[in-house]
């Protein structure tokens, strides 16, 4: 079963030193799935957190309604990149965890 290796940097002309950190593939794999699921679920909040204030405005003055909506616009953007972020990192190591199994099985 192929680990991950830290690499360290290396002294002048030694290109093999390494620190092994006992990364494995399932664990790669593990991570991948973990990520997955806090992304699924914070997208399942930010759902139900919009389908709640989708008439919240309804009773404040114009001048209030347009802060609030600007600022509700910005923590919703903010949270859509975020769950954006998980979904790259939970595919990446998805594939590194592929490309470890690849390299045991050559």
């Amino acid at each position: 079963m192929t680990t991950l290796a830290r690499p360290i940097i290396p002294r002048r002309g030694d290109k093999s030193v390494t620190i092994h950190s006992g990364v494995t593939a399932a664990g790669l794999r593990a991570t991948a799935g973990d990520l997955h699921d806090v992304s699924s679920r914070v997208k399942g909040v930010l759902s139900s957190l919009r389908a709640q204030l989708a008439g919240a405005g309804d009773g404040l003055c114009q001048v209030a309604a347009n802060r609030y909506l600007t600022q509700l616009a910005w923590v919703l953007n903010s949270v859509d990149a975020e769950t954006d972020l998980l979904d790259y990192c939970s595919t990446v190591l998805g594939q590194a965890a592929d490309a470890f199994e690849q390299s045991d099985l050559g």
